[in-house]
C-alpha cells in the first residue's frame, strides 16, 4: 500500500467538501482498531461525580431522543435495538448525559460494512449532551464500555470516523487510539459503491 500523508488528505479532503453532485458521493474515512490489552494503562478521572454506567433500554429513549435532537430520534434507536444494536449510558443525578452504541454481529457502516468475529465489536454514536462536555465523561465512559466488553470475551474494538471529524480524532486521541487505516470511499448513484485502501498505518 503506498504512503498517503496527512498533506495529501488535506487537500483531497478539500476537493471532496467542494464536490456537489446529487449523485455522487466521494468520503475519506480513518478506521479504528484498539485491543483491549492497550487500554488498561489509561487513567481518566471524572469530572462528575457520583455517577453510574448502565445499560440503555427502552424506557430511557423517549428522554434521550429529546436531548439528541439531530443524532437520534426515538424511531431510529428502537430499530436500533431491534437489529442487535446494544448501548451504555453514564447517568448523572437520575439523567442520561452520555452514550456510546455498539454492535456485536456487523460494522453496518455503508463506508465499510464487515462482519464480526467472536471476539470484536463495532462501536459508534458517542455522544454527550451540551450542559456536560468538557468534564471527561465521554472517554471515562469509553474505558468503563472497554472494560465491560473485554469481560464479555469482546477485546478488539472497531470504530470509523470521518478524515474531516477533528473533534472525534481528538477524543480517538484521549482515549488513545489511533488510526488503523486510511480510506477512500465512492458512491454512484446511492447504489454501487467502492472502497480503496489509502494507507495502512500499523500492522
Amino acid at each position: 500500500m503506498k504512503k498517503f500523508n496527512f498533506k495529501n488528505g488535506l487537500i483531497l479532503s478539500s476537493i471532496i467538501r467542494n464536490v456537489k453532485l446529487k449523485k455522487f458521493e466521494i468520503r475519506l474515512f480513518y478506521l479504528y482498531r484498539k485491543e483491549f490489552a492497550n487500554v488498561r494503562g489509561l487513567n481518566i478521572k471524572l469530572e462528575l461525580l457520583p455517577c453510574t454506567v448502565q445499560s440503555i433500554d427502552q424506557s430511557e429513549l423517549k428522554s434521550i431522543s429529546e436531548k439528541c435532537e439531530r443524532y437520534y430520534s426515538e424511531e431510529k434507536m428502537l430499530k436500533m435495538l431491534s437489529k442487535g444494536w446494544e448501548c451504555l449510558g453514564l447517568k448523572y443525578k437520575n439523567e442520561i448525559v452520555s452514550l456510546r452504541w455498539y454492535n456485536f454481529k456487523k460494522c453496518d457502516s455503508k463506508l465499510l460494512p464487515f462482519l464480526l468475529k467472536d471476539n470484536e465489536v463495532y462501536i459508534t454514536g458517542a455522544i454527550t449532551f451540551n450542559d456536560y462536555r468538557g468534564k471527561n465523561i465521554a472517554p471515562y465512559l469509553s474505558l468503563k464500555m472497554y472494560e465491560r466488553l473485554a469481560y464479555l470475551g469482546r477485546t478488539i474494538f472497531y470504530s470509523i470516523v470521518s478524515f474531516s471529524n477533528t473533534s472525534a480524532i481528538r477524543f480517538h486521541k484521549k482515549i488513545g487510539s489511533d488510526p488503523y487505516r486510511l480510506y477512500l470511499f465512492i458512491e454512484l448513484f446511492k447504489k454501487y459503491r467502492i472502497r480503496f485502501p489509502l494507507r495502512q498505518y500499523r500492522s
